[in-house]
């Protein structure tokens, strides 16, 4: 095994921990401990679909050409910060962006917690 765990694979025995530790070898918020008893196995899970991407452009998303209660992913760049928020005295972490199309069309969103954090 090269290090890394893949997609389709099941980890038994090992210990996921909080990221925070030297060495942190990337951004995610846990790293997986490997033991002596951990094995790492190819499985199949049929009943979970492989991730579909739902693009859909500001400009549909702007004129409602969308589900309500769904999740899409926009092509665009960060234009703007409008506003930030520490966590404190109650308050979650909020950014409040702006995305730009090529087009130029823009659109306002909100991040919270973990995404709307540094």
């Amino acid at each position: 095994m090269d290090g890394q765990v893949i997609e389709h694979q099941t980890l038994y025995n090992g210990h996921p921990i909080n990221n925070d530790t030297p060495p942190k070898v990337c951004e995610n918020k846990f790293k997986l401990l490997f033991n002596s008893a951990t094995t790492v196995t190819k499985a199949e899970f049929l009943e979970i679909p492989a991730h579909q991407f739902k693009f859909k452009s500001i400009l549909d998303i702007l004129n409602g050409n969308i589900s309500h209660g769904c999740l899409y992913d926009v092509i665009g760049c960060l234009h703007e910060v409008s506003r930030t928020q520490k966590p404190g005295n109650g308050k979650k972490v909020v950014a409040n962006i702006v995305l730009l199309d090529a087009y130029g069309n823009t659109i306002d969103c909100t991040l919270w917690d973990d995404y709307g954090c540094n």
